[in-house]
């Protein structure tokens, strides 16, 4: 008679597969790469208070990703003083009748989707602080 090994070992080898697709999946993950840069964003932040105070850690974060990961620092950072400046416009403007973030994100940016990614990422980032 034979030895039945029962189902544990393909359940082990799925359990593996899984494992390593995890840490491969973390270690790609452009959100946890822009929480790495939360230092910069930090000091990006303070720059665009300057120009609109209000500006937060999680504007700025959401802004990199607009940006790219991968995209320069001066890149970052104008995009970042862009969005200052407009988010300081729509403020000025006693007939708005939308959230100022949403007026300013929307002169950066055309695109509807760009824009809810925008905001759900920066949400995402303002509860991770």
């Amino acid at each position: 008679m034979t030895a039945r090994l029962g189902s544990w070992p393909p359940l082990l080898a799925a359990s593996l597969v899984f494992l390593l697709f995890f840490v491969w999946q973390r270690g790609h993950s452009t959100v946890l790469q822009m929480e790495g840069q939360r230092a910069q964003a930090q000091e990006l932040a303070r720059a665009a208070q300057t120009t609109a105070p209000g500006v937060s850690v999680a504007d700025v974060l959401a802004l990199r990703d607009l940006v790219g990961v991968t995209a320069a620092f001066a890149d970052w950072a104008r995009v970042t003083e862009d969005f200052a400046a407009r988010l300081r416009a729509a403020r000025r403007d006693p007939q708005a009748l939308e959230d100022e973030v949403l007026v300013a994100i929307r002169a950066i940016v055309a695109d509807e989707v760009a824009v809810r990614r925008f905001l759900v990422l920066r949400d995402r980032f303002a509860a991770a602080s």
